[in-house]
């Protein structure tokens, strides 16, 4: 048996990439400013909108004692982040992260909120101690 026909260009298929771990860059007051290398959308345009995914515990608890740990979720607009430095591995992206609580301790994981589908979540950030001012 022979070839049916010519054989077909290999099918490219996109797929969602996770935005890089989230890095806390500057604490003031009860905000942070996270930087994170974005992600693309299909189109190869870097996603300025993502959901920030935020865990927290009093720093008086253990950590491993997962009923102390709260969640929460907010959407942010992410702006160019130059000081945080762009490579072959993306655009780095920054964002604030408000009405954080002073005693407790914070990791933040991002997820690009762009259209419909639902897109991977990027790992948790070192956790942050919102200390006293």
């Amino acid at each position: 048996g022979g070839l049916l026909g010519p054989p077909c260009a290999p099918a490219y298929v996109w797929r969602p990439l996770a935005p890089g771990r989230p890095r806390a860059m500057e604490v003031h007051g009860s905000q942070v400013r996270l930087a994170w290398m974005g992600t693309s959308d299909q189109n190869g345009q870097v996603i300025a909108t993502y959901t920030v995914h935020i865990r927290f515990w009093s720093t008086a608890a253990r950590p491993q004692d997962n009923n102390d740990v709260q969640q929460h979720s907010l959407v942010v607009e992410a702006v160019l982040c130059e000081e945080f430095g762009s490579g072959d591995d993306g655009t780095a992206l920054c964002a604030q992260v408000g009405g954080l609580c002073l005693g407790y301790a914070y990791s933040f994981a991002v997820q690009a909120a762009a259209g419909h589908e639902p897109w991977p979540t990027s790992e948790s950030s070192e956790p942050v101690i919102m200390g006293c001012p």
